[in-house]
């Protein structure tokens, strides 16, 4: 077993500088967020999910598709 697993070997192969120095805002901005109690939001989104439908059958108790809410 290597020093670093291949999730995360795959993470820093792909770290450039801007995405760490969005990480970094994102980062700086959520703790500056909790101690003002105040919404902040400096960096960028770092992951985007897109659902193409809302039919699912988990019954997920966390998602209103599964608790169908719609």
């Amino acid at each position: 077993m290597g020093l670093i697993s291949a999730d995360q070997h795959a993470l820093l192969r792909r770290a450039t500088p801007a995405r760490v120095w969005n990480a970094g805002l994102l980062w700086s901005s959520y703790h500056l967020s909790r101690l003002l109690k105040k919404p902040l939001v400096w960096g960028k989104p770092l992951s985007l999910s897109i659902e193409p439908t809302t039919a699912c059958n988990l019954g997920c108790p966390e998602c209103p598709s599964g608790l169908k809410q719609f």
